[in-house]
């Protein structure tokens, strides 16, 4: 198991050093339908912050209606959501629609 991750985190490392996402780029999560967000994501810390932060791999698309797809909507779920994740300057991830199984997801 830690291998294979390591191994994930090497190849999306090194596709986002040749594929830099720009900043302002619209990713979309659909987030099942069952899942509640945490109290700091609704309501801001001492120092003024809001959110989340996501330890493993996020899958994201570009495509707003996959994610609606994703969302929970679909099978009436109790928390239907979907996050929209606009990008900075900090942030890194890959395209990964070649290698996907879904290439139509826009991953």
């Amino acid at each position: 198991y830690a291998t294979t991750i390591f191994v994930l985190v090497s190849a999306v490392s090194k596709l986002s050093a040749v594929m830099k996402l720009p900043a302002g780029l619209e990713l979309f999560r659909g987030t099942g339908g069952d899942m509640e967000l945490p109290e700091s994501f609704k309501k801001a810390d001492e120092q003024g912050r809001v959110g989340f932060m996501e330890y493993g791999f996020l899958s994201t698309t570009t495509n707003i209606e996959v994610a609606i797809q994703y969302s929970g909507v679909v099978k009436n779920g109790a928390l239907p959501m979907v996050l929209r994740i606009v990008t900075g300057s900090i942030d890194r991830g890959a395209c990964i629609a070649e290698l996907s199984q879904f290439p139509q997801e826009a991953e």
